[in-house]
């Protein structure tokens, strides 16, 4: 009951240290967009608003449409972290 108590605090103190003011941006996936760019704005705001790795993997691909997103969907379990 106490590491499960103690897992549930934790839970909570991460999701209230997260800043959702500066929204993630969405990939198309296209030919004008740029990946890496795009990762590096997540990055830049994912530190800004308190995202840890565990979140961003949780939410990531809801950021993602058209070809990314069935990119996303098809490949994902052999997407790593």
């Amino acid at each position: 009951m106490g590491d499960q108590l103690a897992r549930a605090i934790q839970a909570l103190q991460a999701t209230l240290g997260r800043n959702y003011s500066a929204p993630l941006p969405v990939y198309h996936g296209g030919p004008n967009d740029d990946p890496v760019e795009w990762f590096d704005e997540i990055e830049r705001l994912s530190t800004a608003n308190g995202y840890d790795a565990d979140y961003k993997v949780r939410v990531i691909g809801a950021y993602l449409k058209g070809t990314a997103a069935t990119w996303y969907d098809t490949d994902q379990g052999n997407i790593q972290n």
